[in-house]
């Protein structure tokens, strides 16, 4: 077996790992890409900002469940008096009983100020989720929520969050749960 001239190596030329990354191609996708994420994180902080979040919530069934949840605010709609935000809501979620695993869910929510008091913000949302069971059943559980709930300010950029949620699905048809929680906002007003 020969060697290759150019890299010593006997089992012939072996393509450089590093030469897609000098790629007019691979380069205008990371232009976009950071365009993209800049654009976006621009968004999310000329409004009331993007905020993380733990909550935990139990049902009136008993079962508890804890959950984290990114909001991202996607535009101001020009309502005369007070405007309304739109924002989008992804959570992760897990009970706390024992052979259950995780959820994931999506949500849009239309949000404002309280006019008695404007450092609490209110929220009503929709969204659907997943939720991915143990046996016996096959494959995941396609869920449905309706909520309601209060921002509080606790600190600068830290929110106390109490949510009043009606989730359905093809086991549990509307069951409600009650959580508390908290939110940390990255930019924008406070």
């Amino acid at each position: 077996m020969a060697l290759d001239p150019l890299l010593g190596s006997p089992y012939g030329s072996v393509k450089k790992p590093l030469q897609k990354f000098g790629t007019t191609r691979y380069k205008l996708k990371l232009f976009t890409c950071w365009l993209l994420l800049l654009t976006g994180l621009g968004t999310a902080l000329a409004y009331d900002g993007f905020s993380l979040g733990i909550f935990g919530s139990t049902s009136v069934g008993g079962s508890a469940v804890l959950n984290a949840r990114a909001v991202y605010p996607l535009s101001e709609l020009p309502i005369p008096g007070e405007p309304l935000q739109l924002s989008v809501r992804a959570d992760v979620s897990q009970a706390l009983t024992s052979g259950s695993l995780p959820a994931i869910a999506a949500s849009v929510l239309l949000s404002g100020r309280d006019p008695i008091d404007p450092t609490i913000e209110t929220y009503l949302g929709l969204g659907t989720g997943l939720s991915f069971v143990p046996s016996p059943l096959q494959g995941p559980l396609v869920s449905f929520q309706l909520f309601t709930g209060a921002r509080v300010p606790l600190a600068e950029r830290l929110h106390g969050v109490v949510e009043l949620n009606l989730s359905g699905s093809g086991t549990d048809f509307l069951a409600p749960s009650i959580g508390l929680g908290l939110e940390y906002r990255l930019g924008g007003s406070q």
